[in-house]
């Protein structure tokens, strides 16, 4: 705990992100999304990348992994960012052991700085 320094109500220790077979798009799912994540995408929960989440970002549309600022809801492929059927946001666990559901507006500035524990951001999530 003394390790999270830019303090832990306001640092993120992990957040909802749909896997299994299916790739979102928005609301919708994408049938012609003919990547191979499939199973490897969360499948499961013995999937051994289960917990393992980069956040490249997506553009708004879902498209574009790593092009663009969206951080929640756009897609659920892997590395894109943090997905849940809520709208307007999804829920996240705090390094403080708190639960707040944050909106998928959020600037991606924002939510890197929220990512990491010790890099002197200060930031709010409300």
């Amino acid at each position: 705990m003394a390790a999270i320094t830019d303090g832990t109500s306001n640092t993120i220790l992990l957040g909802e992100r749909v896997g299994g077979t299916t790739i979102y798009r928005g609301r919708q799912a994408n049938s012609s999304d003919t990547t191979t994540y499939g199973p490897s995408n969360g499948g499961g929960w013995g999937d051994i990348l289960n917990g393992e989440n980069w956040i490249y970002g997506s553009l708004q549309d879902g498209t574009g992994v790593g092009s663009g600022t969206c951080t929640i809801n756009c897609t659920n492929r892997r590395t894109a960012g943090f997905y849940a059927f809520h709208p307007g946001g999804a829920q996240f666990g705090l390094c403080d052991g708190s639960v707040r559901f944050i909106s998928e507006t959020i600037e991606s500035r924002v939510m890197a700085a929220a990512i990491t524990r010790a890099k002197g951001e200060a930031v709010s999530l409300d």
